[in-house]
């Protein structure tokens, strides 16, 4: 039976790079190169595929980096260093906790933020691709079924790049680091990393972003973040929905 490899640690300096580099991606797609893109007429789905042009780096990352570790190319080598780990009673307590307490966090800072920060506004490009509950990509929602799945096959990208990338890949070696701590430098990371989108980001998804952190590395397991990550960010497929119908 061969063997797990062992997991190398990721010290806080390194992990700068494996925040900051996907996050300068964002960055660089969303505040530059989408709004060149709009401003030459280009099509509205080749600016949502750039604008997540990170996330779907990520998510070929977290596979790529699984291959280098040297780790065997089957479902349960894939499940234990993903760490999806199957969950007792209490755990899905703790997961199901988790994505209710982080819609409320994320509620509350955005809330706050966007009070203290009125002015604050993403680029006109990308507010025109995510629309507004009537429109999305730019095209009324009213019976444009096609456009839920467009929304799917973007949050799929999302939840799973996300997930497999920071609390599969990431956040073990983290512990292997920092121990007990490990969740704090994840938690702060990957908030910093959502700068990337819009600068107050940080402090609106921090708190949220500490919970996923602890939550996981308490459970040793990705399921509690996939499931609180699938529920906020379904949020917006609600309402997607709503203007299809």
């Amino acid at each position: 039976m061969r063997t797990a490899p062992a997991l190398r640690p990721l010290p806080l300096l390194p992990a700068l790079l494996y925040f900051g580099i996907p996050a300068l991606v964002g960055y660089l797609t969303i505040w530059k190169i989408v709004p060149m893109m709009d401003r030459a007429g280009i099509s509205p789905v080749l600016q949502l595929t750039v604008s997540a042009s990170d996330l779907i780096l990520i998510l070929i990352a977290a596979f790529v980096a699984y291959g280098l570790e040297g780790n065997a190319w089957n479902w349960p080598a894939f499940r234990d260093r993903m760490r999806f780990r199957r969950l007792t009673g209490r755990g899905w307590a703790w997961a199901i906790g988790l994505a209710i307490a982080n819609v409320g966090l994320y509620i509350g800072g955005a809330t706050l933020v966007g009070a203290i920060f009125p002015h604050q506004r993403p680029p006109v490009a990308m507010m025109k691709l995510m629309g507004d509950g009537r429109h999305f990509l730019g095209i009324p929602l009213h019976h444009a079924w096609p456009l839920l799945g467009v929304w799917a096959l973007l949050y799929l990208v999302n939840v799973l790049g996300e997930e497999l990338w920071w609390r599969g890949i990431i956040l073990p070696r983290q512990e292997l680091a920092h121990g007990k701590t490990a969740w704090i430098f994840h938690g702060f990371l990957w908030a910093g990393f959502h700068m990337s989108f819009f600068p107050t980001d940080f402090f609106v998804i921090l708190p949220g972003a500490l919970a996923y952190a602890w939550v996981c590395q308490r459970q040793r397991s990705t399921v509690p973040g996939i499931v609180a990550h699938g529920v906020l960010n379904g949020l917006g497929g609600i309402r997607i929905l709503a203007g299809i119908i």
